[in-house]
């Protein structure tokens, strides 16, 4: 009756070599680019800022920003690059900082005061834009332009 030792070291041989895995090895997602073209901010100086927003749950919300860019602004159309961003779904907020203060200035009811855009250009009226109107899909490198307007 030799069936009990070798059904025992048949168990015992995978804990020998790490055990027996079905699991592929992980691999990073790729990442990509996303290059955003901002035309039509008219004031000169102050600086470009845009928010880079992951999910619908995270959209507009300052402490969900998966990532932020701010540059000076230099020309009539400037550009920000994010870089390491997986293939995904995603919106993008941008705004030109003309008094450079680091925020987006509002008047009292909550309208910008300053030139804003979102990733499709979306501007409804009286609400701000939702994510799947400024939704931009990534799978490669990607480039968008957003028209900055008051």
């Amino acid at each position: 009756m030799l069936t009990a030792p070798i059904s025992g070291l048949l168990l015992s041989v995978p804990l020998l070599f790490g055990g027996i895995s079905s699991a592929r090895p992980s691999v990073p997602p790729e990442e990509f680019t996303l290059t955003v073209i901002v035309r039509g901010a008219t004031q000169e100086g102050g600086s470009l800022d845009a928010a880079l927003f992951a999910s619908a749950d995270d959209y507009l919300k300052d402490d969900r920003v998966a990532q932020h860019l701010t540059r000076p602004r230099t020309a009539a159309v400037d550009s920000l690059v994010f870089h390491g961003v997986p293939a995904g779904r995603y919106a993008v907020a941008a705004f030109h900082d003309a008094n450079g203060n680091g925020k987006l200035d509002k008047y009292i009811f909550g309208a910008p005061r300053e030139s804003w855009g979102m990733s499709g250009n979306a501007r409804p009226r009286m609400r701000a834009p939702r994510f799947d109107e400024a939704m931009v899909e990534v799978s490669a490198d990607t480039r968008v332009v957003i028209e900055v307007k008051r």
